[in-house]
């Protein structure tokens, strides 16, 4: 019995069990590029899947072995490789011809669709994989359309505005949505480089959900180990309870014998002992067994991790418990001080704990408030100067938030206090878009990775920022260093270089939502033809990646609304002022767009509100 993947893939229920398969299909196809050979068309139905989960990609007849006999570089890339040879290939008859349209439409790239069969190696296949990937996301392959031509045209032209919209509502998680995005790239050079790379993208993501499991089941686990601890504390106040019961009554009995003694004119003094010693050694017992599960409880903590918190508070409550029983019945004076020494060392790393919880949620909404600043400024329209002291303003209030204030704290206590934390280099970014006071020696202390371009950036040295855009070695740079160093080569040089800059890096972090953004940015500003359609593409994987970010939305609809695509810009600017009900620029974009769609009631309603925020008078609203 076999079944394709994308058969069934109409709800969230079945994807784990697809996308397992897909990562089989990528494995399959990623072996084949290892020999050179691509297929040329992958589809669901050309995948089988066995009984016992066996998966085997099928239908070979289109397959392609490529010429590598020149390409020192594919070989010096798989030195195991065996060479696979045809009667094609070792004849050199080739019965395709340039223009032959092979394979099915809903899943090839434009260069396969117009024939371009020169251009056709692994991604060609990888864009296929994406398809399919859509297919198990949305349940549709990249194109649709109302008859097969309709499909043809659409592939020809890389038609993916209807596949990017499904993708951003199809409710999956970004890291899929982006693997997607990524493989349908309409320019052959922006997709992964195989299927090797698709495999190795749809590992880490699965391997991620694995970890995110675990840490439910650990979850539970501690949950489950909760449960029981207050199910042992009951049973423990219940012997404690008998205990307590018997021991009156022993009480009662010795009484009784020092009655007896007192009575009968003797013993009274062996009495007395009798009983001092039956209490000590109940407090004792009583006292040892909770300090006991407070050491154990401590244990489980120290293993959990510094920021365990419950774990923590279960331990203290336990110390807390054994304090409390020394009052009742004093017991020895070394389990007095054990019990001390524990209560003490539990408090401490209870607080600790707390307060690195703390610091870290803080830091992450700090990070989170640093980059709607730097978006709300890298907009369209760039850095205009009656919006510096705004953003002075929006950048300082964020630092203060978390504790830091830039007028009377010294550098040395903030790189201190930053130093440490997570994410440390988006906050060295925005150190370096707001530029404070003290900034230098903050974000060399706090990102020591970026200094090199921060220092050639503050004299000017361009020679030194264009070595190292074109450092060969370059791909040390993070995501966040890359933008920092594109960024001073458009200030210094223009956007040419900061073009090539991330370009360059996107292919090493296609997923990376700052670099999509300020390359999408940048083309938008070289305004070709050919630009704002790449500025388009790149602004369209940045919503995807952030769709609840209004800025990008809005340079996403100004950049589509310039290209004349204003039925595609109004629902990008729409979403955007949802999200910012008070951003007055984008209010006056889309009043623009619905004027020229015919929509002037709608218009109307935009520019009003528009209006509400003194939008109107400024120049960049005046539209054509």
């Amino acid at each position: 019995e076999s079944q394709t993947p994308g058969a069934h893939a109409t709800g969230l229920a079945d994807q784990p069990r697809y996308l397992k398969i897909f990562e089989q299909i990528c494995e399959t196809m990623a072996y084949a590029h290892s020999k050179g050979v691509i297929h040329r068309d992958l589809k669901p139905l050309n995948v089988m899947v066995g009984a016992f989960g066996e998966v085997q990609v099928m239908d070979w007849g289109l397959a392609k072995v490529l010429d590598r006999k020149d390409d020192p570089e594919a070989l010096k890339s798989h030195p195991q490789a065996s060479v696979i040879r045809t009667e094609r290939s070792e004849t050199g008859s080739n019965p395709t011809t340039y223009g032959d349209f092979m394979g099915t439409a809903a899943y090839m790239p434009p260069e396969q669709a117009r024939g371009e069969i020169d251009r056709l190696d692994e991604r060609t296949d990888v864009f296929a994989l994406g398809s399919i990937l859509c297919e198990v996301l949305t349940g549709h392959p990249a194109y649709k359309g109302r008859t097969h031509q309709e499909i043809i045209d659409r592939a020809k032209i890389g038609d993916l505005a209807d596949v990017h919209t499904r993708l951003r509502a199809c409710g999956c998680e970004t890291e899929l949505i982006a693997i997607a995005t990524a493989c349908l790239a309409p320019i052959a050079e922006d997709r992964p480089a195989n299927a090797s790379e698709v495999a190795r993208l749809t590992t880490a993501y699965l391997s991620g959900v694995q970890e995110r499991l675990r840490a439910s089941e650990i979850a539970r686990a501690e949950a489950d180990a909760r449960a029981e601890a207050e199910a042992a504390r009951a049973q423990a106040e219940t012997r404690r309870a008998k205990s307590e019961r018997a021991h009156r009554r022993t009480t009662l009995a010795l009484a009784a014998a020092m009655m007896l003694a007192v009575l009968t004119g003797g013993g009274s003094w062996m009495a007395f002992r009798l009983d001092r010693d039956a209490r000590r050694n109940e407090s004792d017992r009583l006292v040892g067994r909770e300090l006991a599960r407070a050491q154990t409880l401590q244990g489980v903590a120290e293993r959990s991790g510094p920021e365990a918190v419950e774990a923590w508070g279960r331990a203290l409550d336990a110390a807390e418990s054994a304090k409390g029983l020394l009052s009742a019945r004093p017991p020895r004076p070394a389990l007095v001080a054990d019990v001390a020494k524990t209560y003490e060392a539990i408090t401490k790393s209870t607080v600790d704990a707390r307060e690195r919880v703390q610091q870290n949620e803080a830091v992450r909404q700090l990070i989170v408030e640093l980059d709607d600043v730097r978006l709300q400024e890298a907009t369209v329209y760039g850095h205009r100067d009656h919006d510096s002291k705004s953003k002075q303003a929006a950048y300082a209030a964020a630092f203060h938030k978390v504790g830091i204030d830039f007028e009377t704290q010294s550098t040395k206590e903030i790189a201190a206090w930053l130093k440490p934390k997570r994410d440390i280099q988006r906050i060295a970014a925005a150190l370096d878009d707001w530029n404070p006071k003290g900034w230098a020696s903050i974000a060399q202390a706090i990102d020591p990775e970026g200094n090199p371009l921060r220092v050639a950036f503050r004299k000017g040295d361009l020679a030194v920022l264009l070595a190292m855009a074109h450092n060969p070695a370059a791909r040390w740079m993070s995501a966040t260093t890359a933008c920092t160093l594109a960024k001073n080569l458009e200030y210094l040089d223009g956007p040419d270089e900061a073009i090539s800059l991330l370009a360059a890096a996107r292919s090493g972090s296609p997923a990376d939502f700052w670099i999509n953004h300020d390359l999408g940015l940048l083309l938008y500003h070289r305004k070709g033809s050919d630009e704002l359609g790449e500025a388009v593409r790149f602004l369209t994987v940045a919503t995807v990646l952030r769709p609840d970010s209004a800025g990008a939305l809005f340079d996403l609809g100004v950049a589509l609304d310039d290209l004349g695509r204003h039925g595609e810009a109004i629902p990008a600017l729409r979403e955007a002022v949802r999200l910012k009900p008070d951003y007055a620029v984008a209010y006056c974009r889309l009043g623009s767009s619905l004027r020229i769609q015919g929509q002037f009631a709608e218009a109307i309603t935009a520019l009003v509100q528009d209006h509400a925020t003194s939008c109107l008078r400024r120049s960049s609203c005046s539209q054509p």
